[in-house]
Protein backbone atom coordinates (compact mmCIF):
# COMPACT_ATOMS: atom_id res chain seq x y z
CA UNK A 1 0.00 0.00 0.00
CA UNK A 2 1.69 3.47 -1.32
CA UNK A 3 1.11 5.82 1.45
CA UNK A 4 0.51 10.06 0.82
CA UNK A 5 0.02 12.51 3.47
CA UNK A 6 0.02 16.27 2.52
CA UNK A 7 0.47 18.55 6.07
CA UNK A 8 -1.23 21.80 6.65
CA UNK A 9 2.14 23.72 5.31
CA UNK A 10 2.46 21.66 2.34
CA UNK A 11 4.90 19.43 3.31
CA UNK A 12 4.62 15.72 1.64
CA UNK A 13 5.42 12.10 3.50
CA UNK A 14 5.25 9.13 0.91
CA UNK A 15 5.61 5.58 2.23
CA UNK A 16 5.05 2.30 2.09
CA UNK A 17 4.31 -0.67 3.61
CA UNK A 18 3.61 -4.10 2.48
CA UNK A 19 0.96 -6.97 4.67
CA UNK A 20 0.59 -10.49 3.93
CA UNK A 21 -3.47 -11.15 3.52
CA UNK A 22 -4.02 -13.98 5.64
CA UNK A 23 -5.74 -17.45 4.25
CA UNK A 24 -9.38 -17.18 4.33
CA UNK A 25 -10.58 -19.89 2.16
CA UNK A 26 -11.71 -21.54 4.87
CA UNK A 27 -14.95 -19.01 5.59
CA UNK A 28 -16.05 -20.07 2.00
CA UNK A 29 -15.81 -23.98 3.34
CA UNK A 30 -19.34 -25.79 3.47
CA UNK A 31 -17.95 -28.60 5.37
CA UNK A 32 -20.91 -29.61 7.56
CA UNK A 33 -23.46 -28.01 5.08
CA UNK A 34 -24.00 -31.07 3.31
CA UNK A 35 -27.78 -32.06 3.21
CA UNK A 36 -26.41 -35.71 4.12
CA UNK A 37 -26.79 -37.83 6.65
CA UNK A 38 -23.93 -39.82 8.46
CA UNK A 39 -23.82 -43.26 9.66
CA UNK A 40 -25.02 -44.92 11.49
CA UNK A 41 -27.84 -42.86 11.41
CA UNK A 42 -31.10 -42.79 9.01
CA UNK A 43 -32.94 -40.45 6.81
CA UNK A 44 -35.64 -38.99 8.29
CA UNK A 45 -39.07 -39.66 6.78
CA UNK A 46 -42.19 -36.97 6.89
CA UNK A 47 -45.18 -39.18 6.54
CA UNK A 48 -48.57 -38.17 5.05
CA UNK A 49 -49.78 -37.37 8.50
CA UNK A 50 -47.70 -35.10 9.13
CA UNK A 51 -45.10 -37.54 11.71
CA UNK A 52 -41.85 -37.81 11.49
CA UNK A 53 -39.90 -41.45 11.54
CA UNK A 54 -36.39 -41.37 12.39
CA UNK A 55 -33.71 -43.28 14.30
CA UNK A 56 -36.41 -45.84 15.88
CA UNK A 57 -38.72 -42.53 16.86
CA UNK A 58 -41.97 -41.57 15.29
CA UNK A 59 -42.55 -37.77 15.86
CA UNK A 60 -46.54 -36.95 15.47
CA UNK A 61 -47.32 -33.44 14.75
CA UNK A 62 -50.84 -31.93 15.06
CA UNK A 63 -50.41 -28.27 13.57
CA UNK A 64 -48.35 -26.33 15.86
CA UNK A 65 -44.33 -26.18 16.16
CA UNK A 66 -43.64 -28.69 18.81
CA UNK A 67 -44.68 -32.45 18.91
CA UNK A 68 -47.95 -33.75 19.73
CA UNK A 69 -45.86 -37.09 21.13
CA UNK A 70 -42.92 -38.91 20.88
CA UNK A 71 -43.02 -42.49 20.26
CA UNK A 72 -40.06 -45.11 20.82
CA UNK A 73 -40.30 -48.48 20.31
CA UNK A 74 -44.02 -47.68 20.15
CA UNK A 75 -44.13 -46.41 23.77
CA UNK A 76 -45.65 -42.31 23.93
CA UNK A 77 -42.75 -40.57 25.68
CA UNK A 78 -44.56 -37.62 26.67
CA UNK A 79 -47.63 -37.28 28.71
CA UNK A 80 -49.08 -34.48 26.75
CA UNK A 81 -48.03 -32.20 24.01
CA UNK A 82 -45.75 -29.24 24.67
CA UNK A 83 -47.42 -26.12 24.52
CA UNK A 84 -46.28 -22.33 24.58
CA UNK A 85 -47.47 -19.76 27.42
CA UNK A 86 -46.96 -16.27 26.91
CA UNK A 87 -47.38 -14.47 29.96
CA UNK A 88 -48.68 -10.82 29.47
CA UNK A 89 -49.36 -7.96 31.76
CA UNK A 90 -52.73 -9.16 31.37
CA UNK A 91 -52.26 -12.52 31.87
CA UNK A 92 -51.57 -15.91 30.59
CA UNK A 93 -52.18 -16.83 26.74
CA UNK A 94 -52.11 -19.65 24.98
CA UNK A 95 -51.42 -19.19 21.29
CA UNK A 96 -52.61 -22.23 18.71
CA UNK A 97 -50.69 -23.31 15.88
CA UNK A 98 -51.33 -24.21 12.12
CA UNK A 99 -48.27 -26.02 9.63
CA UNK A 100 -48.30 -24.21 6.07
CA UNK A 101 -45.48 -26.04 4.69
CA UNK A 102 -43.47 -29.19 4.80
CA UNK A 103 -40.30 -30.24 3.80
CA UNK A 104 -38.16 -33.22 3.28
CA UNK A 105 -34.74 -32.46 3.30
CA UNK A 106 -32.08 -35.11 3.07
CA UNK A 107 -30.82 -35.46 6.26
CA UNK A 108 -34.08 -32.99 7.90
CA UNK A 109 -37.75 -32.19 7.93
CA UNK A 110 -39.11 -28.83 8.20
CA UNK A 111 -42.78 -28.07 9.59
CA UNK A 112 -42.76 -23.97 8.55
CA UNK A 113 -46.15 -22.38 10.07
CA UNK A 114 -48.01 -19.91 11.83
CA UNK A 115 -48.87 -19.08 15.58
CA UNK A 116 -52.25 -16.73 17.06
CA UNK A 117 -54.06 -15.80 19.39
CA UNK A 118 -57.23 -14.33 19.90
CA UNK A 119 -55.84 -11.21 21.82
CA UNK A 120 -53.78 -10.37 18.74
CA UNK A 121 -50.38 -12.49 19.09
CA UNK A 122 -48.83 -13.53 15.82
CA UNK A 123 -45.60 -15.40 14.99
CA UNK A 124 -44.36 -17.94 12.22
CA UNK A 125 -42.54 -21.04 13.38
CA UNK A 126 -39.69 -23.39 11.79
CA UNK A 127 -39.72 -26.68 13.45
CA UNK A 128 -36.73 -28.71 11.61
CA UNK A 129 -36.30 -32.40 13.14
CA UNK A 130 -32.91 -33.45 12.14
CA UNK A 131 -31.36 -36.91 11.41
CA UNK A 132 -30.74 -37.63 15.00
CA UNK A 133 -33.77 -36.83 16.11
CA UNK A 134 -33.35 -33.77 17.55
CA UNK A 135 -36.38 -31.07 17.43
CA UNK A 136 -35.49 -26.83 17.08
CA UNK A 137 -38.22 -24.38 16.78
CA UNK A 138 -37.75 -21.05 16.03
CA UNK A 139 -40.33 -18.03 15.83
CA UNK A 140 -40.43 -15.02 14.41
CA UNK A 141 -43.21 -12.22 15.92
CA UNK A 142 -45.13 -10.61 13.23
CA UNK A 143 -45.79 -7.62 15.13
CA UNK A 144 -45.55 -6.00 18.30
CA UNK A 145 -46.51 -7.81 21.39
CA UNK A 146 -47.01 -7.14 25.19
CA UNK A 147 -44.41 -10.42 26.28
CA UNK A 148 -43.14 -10.45 29.41
CA UNK A 149 -41.95 -13.66 29.45
CA UNK A 150 -42.38 -17.19 27.45
CA UNK A 151 -42.24 -20.60 28.34
CA UNK A 152 -42.58 -23.94 26.96
CA UNK A 153 -44.63 -26.33 28.67
CA UNK A 154 -43.99 -30.14 28.76
CA UNK A 155 -44.29 -33.05 30.68
CA UNK A 156 -42.20 -36.61 29.96
CA UNK A 157 -43.73 -40.04 31.19
CA UNK A 158 -42.27 -41.33 33.96
CA UNK A 159 -39.76 -44.27 32.25
CA UNK A 160 -38.46 -41.44 30.04
CA UNK A 161 -37.58 -38.82 32.69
Amino acid sequence: VNFVLLGANGKKLEFKREFDKPDTSWGESTAGMEDTVPTPWTKPVLNKDDSVSVWNRKITFNGGPFPENIFANGKKMLVKAPYLVINTDKGQVIPTGKITKRTQGGSFVKFNGEMTSKDGFAADFETMVDFDGFVQVDFKLKKAYPVKSMQVKWQVEKEFA
